[in-house]
Order: C-alpha cells, then sequence, then structure tokens
C-alpha cells in the first residue's frame, strides 16, 4: 500500500469523526429545545392565578372574608374593609384555605399595604365568585410565603386608573442538553431579560416541529408569593419556576394588539451552551490537523500502526 493511499484512509477517518461530532451536535440541539424551563421573579401590583393541584393549602395568620351580597344593601354601614354595599364584611381572624383545583384567583396590592384576594371562579362551596379576602396591611409587611402552583399571568393591562400593573422583574430560560447530560445533570442558561413596567407575562406551552404537535396552554408553574420588605419598593413578590417541556412566554404591551414571543432557539443554544462550544473548538482542531496532516510527511510505519488499530476495530466481513 503506497504513503499516498495510507495517507487518504487517514484523512477519511479523520473525517468520520468530523461528522460524527456534527451529528452529534445536531442531537444535542434538537433535544435541548424542548427540554425547557422559565424562572421569573417578578414585583408587581396585581397578578392572576389559576389554581392546580392540591398542594395551594394558604395558612393566613390574619384576613378578614367580604362576601358578595346578592343584592346591593343600600342602608348599610360600611367596615374598614369592604363597601358594605356590596360586601357582608367578616370578623378579622386566622384563616386556612384550601383552594381547590381548578380555582382562579386574582391577587392585589392595595398602598396601605394589605394584600387582596379576590375569588373569580372555580372555589366553591367555600366561595363564589367576587368573594374577597383582605390580609390587612400590619400583618401583609410579615407574613410568611404562601406557595402557589398554577397558571400565572403576571401583572394585567395597564392603562389610566390601572393599580394592578407589573412594576419589574427579572425572567431566564434554562433548558437541558443532551450532550451536557453526559457530564452533569443541568439545566443551562440560554436567555434572559428583565420586565418593563406595565408589561404582562406569561408562560405557555409551544407546538413543537414548526406548529406541529399538542396545541399550546398555559403552563404550569411552582412558586411562592412573599412581601416586598423594603418600603420604597412596595408591591407583591412573585417567584415562580415552570414545567419542563416546550415552552415560550408571551409578553404584552399597552395599546399593542401583537403578543412578543420570547422562545429561545437553536441560536442561543449554541452560543450558549459549553459543551456545544467545547464540540466546536475540538471540531476545529480535527480539521486543523487534517490540513497539516496534507503537507507533512508522515513515516510509514505510524501509518502502518494506526490501520492496523482501525482494522482491529473494524475487521474485514464485519
Amino acid at each position: 500500500m503506497s504513503k499516498k493511499t495510507d495517507k487518504t484512509v487517514a484523512e477519511t477517518v479523520l473525517f468520520c469523526l468530523a461528522v460524527a461530532i456534527i451529528v452529534l451536535l445536531c442531537i444535542a440541539m434538537v433535544h435541548g429545545s424542548w427540554g425547557r424551563t422559565f424562572v421569573i421573579e417578578a414585583r408587581t401590583f396585581g397578578a392572576t392565578v389559576a389554581l392546580r393541584g392540591d398542594v395551594n393549602n394558604w395558612e393566613l395568620e390574619e384576613v378578614v372574608l367580604c362576601r358578595a351580597r346578592a343584592l346591593p344593601d343600600l342602608k348599610a354601614v360600611d367596615g374598614p374593609f369592604c363597601p358594605a354595599v356590596i360586601f357582608e364584611e367578616t370578623e378579622a381572624g386566622p384563616r386556612v384555605v384550601a383552594w381547590p383545583s381548578g380555582a382562579t384567583i386574582a391577587l392585589r396590592y392595595k398602598l396601605d399595604g394589605s394584600m387582596v384576594i379576590e375569588v373569580l371562579s372555580g372555589a366553591e362551596p367555600e366561595f363564589k365568585r367576587g368573594d374577597r379576602l383582605i390580609v390587612p396591611g400590619h400583618i401583609w409587611s410579615r407574613h410568611p410565603a404562601l406557595s402557589i402552583n398554577g397558571a400565572i399571568v403576571f401583572g394585567s393591562d395597564i392603562g389610566s386608573g390601572s393599580n394592578d400593573y407589573l412594576l419589574s422583574g427579572h425572567w431566564e430560560a434554562r433548558q437541558s442538553s443532551f450532550a451536557a447530560s453526559w457530564f452533569r445533570a443541568t439545566l443551562e442558561l440560554v436567555r434572559q431579560g428583565e420586565f418593563s413596567r406595565g408589561a404582562t407575562a406569561e408562560v405557555w406551552t409551544s407546538p413543537r416541529f414548526f406548529g406541529l404537535g399538542k396545541s399550546s396552554r398555559p403552563a404550569n408553574m411552582f412558586g411562592h408569593i412573599t412581601p416586598s420588605f423594603d418600603q420604597d419598593e412596595p408591591g407583591l413578590i412573585l417567584s415562580a419556576i415552570s414545567e419542563t417541556t416546550s415552552l415560550e412566554m408571551h409578553l404584552r404591551y399597552y395599546g399593542v394588539s401583537q403578543k412578543s414571543v420570547v422562545r429561545p432557539d437553536i441560536l442561543d443554544t449554541i452560543l450558549t451552551s459549553p459543551v456545544i462550544l467545547a464540540a466546536a473548538a475540538l471540531l476545529g482542531i480535527l480539521s486543523l490537523m487534517i490540513e497539516l496532516g496534507k503537507n507533512i510527511p508522515m513515516n510509514r510505519e505510524i501509518y502502518a500502526r494506526a490501520l492496523g488499530f482501525f482494522r482491529r476495530l473494524w475487521p474485514r466481513g464485519r
């Protein structure tokens, strides 16, 4: 076998290795685009939560229940928390609320420091639509965290007179990687950003394969609600992490009818994944070795040993 033939075989082997690496990179990028989660922390005056599961049990240290009247009572005298014309106010006291799966509630922070929980639907028979639970300001300012599980809308449409809008916050998109799982079980940060005041944010599942697959739905999230603990930056602090699947985040702004969709793509994965960057560097080194091999003569004995090694791995007739 001539030197030229030996050299051609060696170059072919190196080329096959480079192709194999490229294939693994493609697998890593495609797999990573499905296993994604969003991490959100926001300071807001309002939020809406569609509760799921059976873990939404809230121990409220002191709360006032305002039950919506079937008919207005024009002669009723207002209490300290609720307008008596449309609400019947109960005495303040501790209460444990076990929210049923499927209930939808609205959270509001009032400028007096209190937190208002308005029942929108699905909480019967304990609560009916329109009922309100109010945690007084002096209690909420030091209240323990309240856990939440469900679909969360951070903020609300802002307009003149709105008092339940999103103030500020930070979000991160993290996703799993087939290649990274060989070295460590982790979710890699692929994209992040800040919320602007007045935006409305919500995480949704996204269809796979360019719109083919299951229809979109609000993503399930796990998190907690806490007081701000900062008098200069009042509001509710909502911190949550979403389920891990194919996801995207929807952002809406006042006056804009079309929502903005945040969906990390393959380019985000390439630019942020250390495994892919390392593999790309290795591919570059291999390409350089091939180019050097074309110009640097090698000993016939070295070629013979390399060929013998690969022939033992892949014998003829296999």
